[in-house]
């Protein structure tokens, strides 16, 4: 199901599983991150991969990514978030991927910069992607059907179609939740 404008803190379910978020940096900046240290982050389009496992599961991770004020500089990602936008984000209940793969998908398409953002707890070379071009939104729900339903369904009638019912979601995010 593709939907746009729906509100977060009652339509993203509370189960555990895999989101991206698209981010939106409007001019390049140096940011220091956690142990990572200072980064240089090139204006322009990012995708910000994560899992949310843990109580609240996709509601609760995404509700706070969202969240504006009042948050506690924990992850990776918050550090970046004092300086992008997120424009949008997708989710999957499904954890048969993990965000690695997802991550690995992402970075056909872009640049994975700065290095092991986003992966202190595994050793991938990072979970934030700078994109030299954006795909179609429309293609994305498609990604996350390859990388975590291959084995349980035939792939989807064309590249980028989810078909109503199926298990993935698109939010478009028109501002942030305070």
């Amino acid at each position: 199901m593709i939907a746009q404008s729906l509100d977060p803190s009652t339509s993203i379910p509370v189960d555990p599983g895999l989101y991206a978020l698209e981010l939106q940096l409007k001019q390049s900046c140096d940011l220091v991150i956690g142990a990572l240290g200072q980064a240089p982050f090139p204006a322009g389009s990012y995708f910000y991969i994560g899992s949310a496992r843990g109580p609240g599961g996709l509601r609760a991770r995404i509700l706070r990514h969202l969240r504006v004020e009042g948050k506690r500089l924990h992850w990776h990602v918050d550090h970046l978030l004092t300086q992008a936008s997120i424009k949008g984000f997708f989710w999957t209940l499904q954890t048969g991927a993990d965000e690695c793969e997802l991550a690995e998908w992402f970075a056909k398409y872009g640049d994975r910069r700065p290095p092991r953002f986003g992966a202190s707890d595994c050793s991938c070379p990072g979970h934030l992607v700078y994109m030299r071009q954006i795909p179609a939104w429309a293609s994305f729900p498609g990604i996350l059907w390859h990388l975590s339903l291959q084995a349980e369904k035939e792939d989807p009638p064309y590249p980028g179609t989810v078909t109503s019912g199926e298990r993935f979601d698109h939010i478009g995010v028109t501002k942030s939740v305070t």
